[in-house]
């Protein structure tokens, strides 16, 4: 480059030697302004998104993950300070009813806990998922409804484990919620849902949709029981559940009209006292 410059000023006229010295400059400045344009590309504007290694800019927040409610030994109920309601549906997923269910849930903004049987789980994925989809909260209801104090400890752990293991392979949702067939228990069974980290749920009204006892007696038997905590008992598998799908529209908002807001149990479970949340909260 310097030899360049000596020949152009060297040769030319006087005229043509400020030309030459000009173009020797800016032949000079260009390595200068080729380097300013390589760092400009290198380097995008402070204004700019910059991904992230999930590929979305920093910008966005991450979603909080919901918190696990506390483990609870056995409980039948929530916290009695506060006017909340568990709706809970047993023996699902079912052809039919889960989803008249859902829809009435949907229809009046209210989410529920539905506890499962792992063979129906297998067999009717895609109404799993609904439910966990629509939020509502899921638990193990054993495998096959057995009466878990009739069989070996080792057959009462192997209903519990792979119905939790398919709900989790279906849904995603690890559950944390156990309700024993037939309310069925004794401390070898709360121990070993305790010991998978499984909270035993049971009930405090119990309309007994399951006899088909007729739509009126449902919803008198829900309404007249209720209190501050309480867990209602329903079924959306195991049968005809056309009467509890017919009931629970009544149910929901006649309890609603009285002041009770409608909760999970996972939430119910998360408001209970922090001397009721431990290992000893019986019945």
């Amino acid at each position: 480059m310097y030899l360049l410059q000596r020949l152009v000023l060297h040769r030319a006229s006087p005229r043509a030697a400020f030309a030459g010295r000009l173009l020797a400059a800016l032949i000079g400045a260009a390595p200068v302004l080729l380097a300013a344009c390589g760092v400009a590309q290198q380097h995008p504007s402070p204004t700019s998104a910059v991904p992230t290694s999930t590929g979305m800019s920093t910008d966005t927040p991450a979603p909080s993950p919901t918190p696990e409610p506390p483990l609870v030994y056995l409980t039948a109920h929530g916290n009695p300070d506060l006017p909340e309601i568990a709706l809970t549906f047993d023996d699902g997923p079912a052809l039919q009813y889960t989803e008249d269910i859902l829809q009435v849930l949907r229809s009046h903004h209210v989410k529920a806990t539905f506890f499962m049987l792992g063979r129906w789980v297998q067999q009717y994925p895609d109404l799993a998922r609904e439910v966990v989809a629509d939020g509502h909260a899921v638990g193990d209801h054993s495998w096959s409804h057995a009466d878990l104090t009739q069989i070996s400890a080792s057959q009462a752990m192997q209903e519990l484990t792979s119905t939790r293991d398919i709900i989790q392979q279906v849904t995603g949702v690890k559950t944390t919620l156990f309700r024993p067939p037939y309310r069925a228990y004794n401390r070898q069974i709360l121990d070993l849902a305790s010991s998978l980290h499984l909270s035993t749920i049971l009930w405090s009204i119990d309309p007994h949709d399951w006899e088909m006892p007729g739509v009126g007696p449902i919803i008198s038997t829900a309404l007249g029981n209720a209190q501050n905590g309480a867990i209602i008992l329903m079924h959306d598998g195991g049968g005809d559940r056309s009467q509890t799908v017919t009931a629970l529209s009544s149910v929901i908002e006649q309890l609603q009209a009285q002041g009770f807001s409608f909760v999970t149990i996972p939430e119910m479970l998360s408001h209970l006292p922090p001397n009721r949340s431990g290992g000893g909260n019986n019945p």
